[in-house]
């Protein structure tokens, strides 16, 4: 039934959104191509990943974690 697939469809889009909005606004510095005009600088900070994850029925979780760096010689590794 394809009206049953995408409504599927389009509530995993809304979802997505609403993890993808959590994620962007939890983020307090410009780094990249993901701008904030409210916080235009880069953080002085050691760059962290965010996060999202499941929390219940319907919520979600937002977190952090260190961005791992290689040196050279691990990364010549895995060529």
């Amino acid at each position: 039934n394809i009206d049953l697939q995408e409504a599927i469809e389009a509530s995993m889009m809304v979802e997505l959104a609403q993890w993808t909005t959590a994620a962007a606004l939890e983020r307090s510095e410009t780094r990249g191509c993901h701008t904030r005009i409210d916080f235009p600088n880069l953080s002085a900070n050691d760059p962290e990943h965010t996060l999202i994850s499941p929390d219940g029925e319907n919520g979600f979780r937002v977190g952090r974690a260190p961005v791992v760096r290689l040196n050279s010689e691990t990364s010549q590794m895995n060529k």
